[in-house]
């Protein structure tokens, strides 16, 4: 999540670039926020600090939420499934 305009107000946005130290940005992250019903979105450099990582759900559960403009219901049980099948076809190979 991308706290873009320096409020208590976030948006789901998604890393494309933990390091802009070769921009000249050193703390600094290049977030991709999505626009709802839309392909459409903004890439935000902001200070690290304005950023809080979500670990508990996929990206692409993340970007459902952001295109559908927050109606679509991320499930935590089909969540959890997801990662204990993916965990075991990594076990097998």
């Amino acid at each position: 999540m991308a706290n873009v305009d320096d409020t208590d107000v976030w948006r789901v946005g998604f890393i494309t670039e933990k390091d802009m130290s070769h921009w000249g940005l050193q703390g600094h992250i290049a977030v991709y926020v999505p626009m709802a019903y839309s392909i459409a979105g903004n890439v935000y450099i902001l200070p690290a600090n304005r950023v809080k990582p979500i670990t508990n759900i996929t990206s692409s559960d993340a970007m459902k939420f952001a295109i559908s403009g927050g109606v679509t219901h991320v499930d935590e049980d089909a969540i959890r499934e997801k990662k204990d099948q993916l965990q075991s076809t990594i076990d097998i190979a």
